[in-house]
């Protein structure tokens, strides 16, 4: 049968291995691919702080201690996070280009969920599953539904993906034979600390894995080695003042609720009820428990310790007995540790993300970057899952899931890459807008805090030499559009505060613009300006969910920043790009708005690096 493929790869038939090399190769290139025409050389929200790291270290010198000052500064809104990994990348960069590339950080941290990938295939053929039988991961992790970590956020793709790899890496390593293995997963462990919030999970995780497996003397190490990073951690900490938002600890409950519906998040591809992702989460998480359990019980009774527990079992629950003898098979003990490792690390990773964002707005939850995690507990899930299955039952089990993964993928596709696009349109937008009046429309859509100080954060990049603005494609068009004083574009159009921004919303007719709204941005010209806005059009508009808990049903949707733009009268056009080509035209509709903005000037504040605001 072509899916049993042999343990040796490369003594399989040439249908399994070309079989097996279409289901690893394509949904990688189409992933790259995409990467490639949706990531934009442009920062986004906490993405500017590399332009500080990078201005920093040039105006102070390049010693070694002012290089550990910048890759050690915690990062985030209370500066819980490290961030190690991200800032060397992104200092590296500057070092080889010339200037920060984020559209090459992008690539590098795509590059290590590849790598991500591959691991857990080797582990999956270490523990006895086939290549085959691997595949659905593939088709799970290459997908844009977590579009935030791959394609539109350069800092969390610097985060989130090597944090992982490198976790998951150590657990690897910490679960061989090999002296040599156990050495290697310290530095490796001590990157996957410093390079992300959830740090803390990997000496967790790693204590598990090690007091499962019955290495004590591996175990008092490891502890050893946790302590000193708890302590390297804090003090570090302690050095810029940061802090820990602890008032979660007042509503238990609330926190788990957000731990469920986290788990569960995946689901928003098929339904946005908090309940009903919250039991999916439920469902995921119980049933990885009892898998886990499972598969702990049978490692250990090879020691023996657990044998009479195990006999007690079954003599109480036949059932269990039954399940045993003819759904499982006998594993090695080293090839199920790393498992169970990352199993703990992205089950107390998740706990840390309802931790800090489940009071007051649980959406907050079902943000893309934090999806990531999830994506990863599910493919985790299946691997687990498929570690109990007899080897007679593995094949077909296999080609079940891989059905449903490859289904998946393509849903994902079809909804969520809008999103992507809606939000490189506004990366793109803003190469034009900020030239025309330093004006940023990526900003937090609840806080207008951020808007002059990343303007002037560009400036300053831009005049010192570490990063390049690129030009638009579209920039000559702007220059000679087209005018159809007959051409109606806004079909409804609303006003509403939300938080501290005026919002103007307009509901574009696509039925007046048939041809040309494939990828299509709103023109704002007033007497001095003229402004490019992205137009949101997704038919999944998860990223307006997000924000208001409403479900936008229309098509195409322009949201202005009102308090944003200058005062003025606004002739509207549309923006957009047939055959490969740019257009613009000009319609006889005006928007009146009658904020007064004023561009920013001034300085920076002297210590860039302490003041720099972030939104993660």
């Amino acid at each position: 049968m072509v899916f049993n493929l042999p343990q040796s790869f490369f003594k399989a038939s040439l249908t399994s291995r070309i079989f097996w090399l279409t289901g690893l190769l394509v949904p990688i290139f189409i992933h790259f691919r995409t990467v490639n025409q949706l990531a934009v050389n442009m920062p986004f929200m906490d993405d500017y702080t590399f332009l500080v790291d990078a201005m920093v270290f040039q105006r102070g010198g390049h010693t070694l201690r002012e290089l550990m000052s910048v890759l050690l500064a915690p990062h985030g809104p209370h500066k819980e996070h490290m961030i190690v990994f991200a800032r060397l990348a992104a200092l590296l960069d500057y070092f080889i280009e010339g200037h920060v590339n984020f559209k090459t950080l992008f690539f590098v941290g795509n590059a290590t969920l590849v790598a991500t990938a591959l691991l857990l295939i080797l582990m999956a053929r270490r523990a006895g599953l086939s290549a085959i039988q691997a595949l659905p991961l593939i088709f799970l992790l290459f997908q844009p539904q977590y579009y935030e970590s791959t394609i539109t956020w350069a800092i969390c793709s610097l985060q989130h993906l090597p944090a992982l790899f490198f976790a998951f890496l150590s657990f690897y390593l910490l679960s061989r034979p090999s002296r040599v293995g156990f050495i290697a997963s310290f530095p490796i462990a001590l990157l996957a600390v410093f390079s992300n919030g959830n740090g803390m999970a990997v000496p967790i995780a790693g204590c598990i894995l090690l007091l499962v497996g019955g290495f004590y003397r591996r175990l008092t190490v490891w502890a050893l080695f946790s302590l000193v990073v708890l302590l390297l951690s804090r003090y570090v900490s302690s050095l810029h003042e940061a802090t820990v938002d602890l008032t979660n600890i007042s509503h238990p409950l609330r926190v788990l609720a957000g731990f469920f519906l986290a788990s569960g998040s995946m689901g928003v591809l098929i339904t946005r009820s908090l309940v009903g992702l919250s039991m999916l989460g439920v469902g995921i998480q119980g049933m990885l428990a009892i898998i886990v359990l499972l598969l702990m019980l049978q490692i250990t009774t090879v020691r023996n310790w657990t044998r009479p527990a195990i006999n007690w079992l079954h003599q109480k629950l036949p059932a269990v007995r039954k399940v045993s003898l003819r759904f499982t098979t006998p594993i090695r003990e080293e090839a199920v540790l790393p498992f169970i490792g990352c199993y703990v690390y992205i089950a107390v990773t998740l706990a840390g993300i309802a931790f800090a964002r489940s009071i007051g707005w649980h959406y907050s939850l079902l943000v893309p970057r934090f999806i990531w995690f999830a994506t990863v507990l599910v493919a985790l899930g299946y691997l687990l899952g498929m570690l109990l299955v007899s080897p007679g039952y593995r094949s077909r089990v296999s080609m079940v899931v891989l059905g449903l993964s490859i289904l998946f993928n393509l849903t994902a596709y079809t909804y969520c890459l809008g999103e992507a696009t809606t939000i490189h349109k506004s990366l793109v937008s803003d190469l034009h807008n900020w030239r025309e009046n330093a004006l940023l429309i990526t900003m937090p859509p609840n806080d207008k805090g951020f808007d002059s100080y990343y303007s002037l954060i560009v400036r300053d990049a831009v005049r010192e030499g570490v990063y390049r603005l690129p030009q638009p494609e579209f920039e000559p068009v702007l220059a000679h559009p087209m005018v159809d004083n007959r051409l109606r574009v806004v079909k409804k159009e609303n006003s509403y505060s939300f938080v501290a921004r005026q919002l103007y919303e307009l509901t574009i007719d696509s039925d007046k613009l048939p041809d040309y709204m494939d990828d299509a941005c709103l023109l704002l010209q007033s007497d001095q300006h003229t402004f490019v806005w992205p137009i949101d059009q997704s038919a999944y508009k998860l990223g307006y969910f997000l924000m208001n808990g409403k479900i936008q049903t229309a098509n195409n949707v322009a949201t202005l920043y009102g308090d944003l733009l200058p005062a003025a009268p606004y002739r509207l056009g549309v923006l957009y790009k047939r055959n490969e080509h740019w257009h613009a035209v000009y319609t006889r509709e005006f928007v009146q708005i009658r904020h007064q903005i004023q561009p920013p000037t001034g300085p920076l504040p002297i210590s860039l690096q302490a003041k720099l605001p972030t939104v993660q």
